[in-house]
């Protein structure tokens, strides 16, 4: 098969994401739209800033600077098509000539959990198979400036696997900044894929659409968080989200919905603090962007690790 008719076929078999109300087919390291996060995800694919959140500041590198502890978080993914979405991500807080900073280093990965085969006519036995995979390792760094506001940045490697011999690499940046106006209103920006850009074995170099997102978080009580989200890209039309979460009395589980553009989402949290160490398993479940009629469910797991140091937080 030519060259580009394996692009075109990996395009719309491995990407696949092609639900005409996510329009983000064919867009470079299109996978990284699918978001990371139970918590987030079920709020329909919306980050709020939080001290123990190890899955925010993938949305919004300034999220990291509301972190006051080390934190792990690993997510597994239940996607149709058999397909596979993971992704890990580590963070803390430190010192650096008398600043207050926090860095996080994520590596997310989505891939076919087994080959497509490829037929040419209509036979019993495929003329040839292949499989596909992309992934993406981000660097983050945040602190606190002029009291309350946050400053971050991401910087993303991508990697694309693209059938026999097809090649991605690329980069992108990604600008973020967050508000806190009191202790039950903060606002977050972010400018994602500033720059970046996909460059492939055949020489073709795509560009990444920059985003602009903005982010207002309500904390009316301690136990509701409501979020808003306006996202407008240079290639879409603008999209809204919204979230709620609710946390039951005891603080030990929290209710969730969402809708992201026009797809719903819902889960459920729980808090623990096995051996001392804070922990947070987080379930969603939502519209398969990947397959129409098909659902997609998220379980994410992050721990808190006491450090020493203390994070000087505005609030």
């Amino acid at each position: 098969m030519k060259r580009g008719t394996w692009i075109l076929l990996v395009l719309a078999c491995a990407v696949g994401l092609r639900a005409a109300d996510e329009g983000d087919a064919g867009q470079p390291a299109a996978f990284l739209k699918l978001g990371v996060g139970g918590r987030e995800l079920a709020m329909g694919r919306i980050a709020a800033p939080d001290r123990g959140d190890a899955f925010a500041f993938s949305y919004n590198p300034a999220y990291l600077a509301a972190l006051d502890t080390q934190v792990l978080g690993s997510q597994t993914s239940f996607l149709a098509g058999d397909r596979s979405l993971d992704h890990f991500s580590y963070a803390r807080p430190f010192e650096l000539f008398d600043q207050s900073l926090a860095g996080g280093l994520t590596y997310t990965h989505f891939g076919l959990n087994a080959p497509i085969e490829v037929r040419v006519g209509n036979t019993p036995e495929p003329d040839s198979t292949f499989t596909a995979s992309q992934s993406a390792l981000q660097l983050s760094l945040a602190t606190w400036q002029f009291g309350s506001f946050g400053f971050g940045l991401n910087a993303r490697w991508l990697d694309q696997q693209l059938g026999q011999g097809l090649q991605g690499y690329g980069y992108a940046f990604d600008l973020g900044s967050l508000w806190r106006i009191s202790r039950k209103v903060e606002l977050g920006l972010v400018l994602q894929d500033l720059i970046g850009s996909m460059r492939w074995s055949s020489s073709r170099v795509e560009p990444l659409a920059p985003a602009l997102r903005s982010t207002l978080t309500l904390k009316p009580r301690r136990d509701l968080v409501v979020c808003a989200e306006l996202e407008k890209n240079l290639e879409q039309d603008p999209r809204f989200r919204g979230g709620v979460e609710w946390w039951l009395p005891g603080a030990f589980m929290a209710l969730r919905a969402g809708m992201n553009h026009d797809a719903w989402s819902l889960g459920a949290g729980f808090r623990a603090e096995p051996w001392g160490w804070s922990s947070a398993l987080d379930w969603s479940l939502s519209r398969d962007p990947l397959e129409p009629g098909a659902l997609a469910q998220r379980l994410s797991l992050s721990v808190e690790l006491p450090t020493a140091e203390d994070k000087k937080d505005p609030s």
